[in-house]
């Protein structure tokens, strides 16, 4: 990354100034939000947004034992989906 870039911020991850604008901004669930990315900055992210990681991939070391692992974005998704029906509000009838 070219020097004038590197700068700590809130707006770039790990900070999570972003997510909470977008909270603000918009109707976004964060009990049934997650955090999906293939970096250790990524889950840093997740755990300080309070969302649910998923690593995908092993490039990078993480430790801890509070996030997913899945071997690409197609089985991080399969992750999603299959957590999505436990944290959905039941229907009104």
């Amino acid at each position: 990354m070219h020097a004038e870039y590197r700068r700590t911020s809130e707006l770039r991850k790990p900070g999570i100034g972003m997510y909470e604008r977008a909270c603000a901004e918009h109707a976004i669930d964060r009990q049934r939000s997650f955090m999906i990315g293939d970096k250790a900055l990524d889950i840093e992210f997740g755990r300080r947004a309070r969302l649910r990681p998923i690593l995908v991939g092993n490039a990078e070391p993480v430790p801890g034992d509070d996030f997913v692992r899945a071997a690409d974005f197609a089985s991080a998704a399969a992750s999603v989906l299959a957590e999505l029906p436990r944290s959905m509000p039941k229907a009104r009838g």
